[in-house]
């Protein structure tokens, strides 16, 4: 993924045109995960990306406060709150039964560069691993299936990566400011995430607004 986007910054030396604005942001879609608070070299990127946004309106930087690892997206962004989600109930017996003793962590969590945005990525635990693909399948057997194939539509299902996104660039590609620290940075081994079982939420695109949808747990 990283040598795909860095040929893409390479064929684009500058960011691109400033990309619309997108309505579903203040939208809520359903996923899985939990939310962490960063430790390292990950405290040290996420000053110097917070730092590059005060001075960029191009840099779009998850909060802090909303930092999250995905554990498994499940319907995209269409819903004004939690109540508007629809058949709820299998999900959530379905999502409780692989997942309430799960350990999820990850490991040898690195910096990838895609062609507009900055992710860190992880390795998770077996157990984890072997939760998402049986979550998945599960899924795929039950009403929540049109979602997860509108969600996924031209995409893999699990996903092949474990991520979660720090950056976006408002244009078409990262801006010099985020190609410059992902330089810095794509080096630098970030800590381990020991996060516990993943939620079930309905979340807009960087967590910032978030409501439980877990409450057979």
């Amino acid at each position: 993924m990283t040598a795909r986007g860095l040929d893409a910054w390479a064929r684009a030396p500058g960011a691109g045109e400033r990309n619309p604005p997108d309505p579903l942001r203040r939208r809520l879609g359903v996923t899985s995960g939990r939310l962490f608070t960063p430790t390292g070299a990950l405290v040290q990127l996420g000053a110097a990306l917070s730092a590059l946004a005060a001075a960029d309106d191009d840099v779009d930087v998850v909060p802090t406060s909303g930092l999250h690892f995905t554990f498994l997206a499940l319907a995209w962004d269409h819903y004004a709150s939690a109540a508007d989600v629809p058949n709820t109930s299998q999900l959530r017996t379905l999502f409780a039964a692989r997942t309430q003793e799960l350990p999820f962590s990850l490991g040898h969590m690195r910096l990838v560069a895609i062609s507009g945005a900055l992710l860190l990525a992880g390795i998770p635990d077996p157990a984890s691993a072997t939760a998402r693909a049986d979550l998945a399948a599960d899924l795929m057997a039950a009403d929540w299936a049109p979602h997860i194939a509108e969600r996924y539509r031209g995409y893999p299902f699990p996903p092949k990566i474990w991520h979660t996104t720090l950056a976006r660039s408002r244009r078409q590609f990262a801006t010099p400011g985020m190609r410059a620290l992902f330089a810095e940075y794509r080096d630098r081994t970030f800590d381990d995430l020991a996060l516990g079982p993943p939620w079930l939420v309905a979340a807009n695109y960087n967590w910032t607004m978030l409501e439980p949808l877990d409450t057979l747990r």
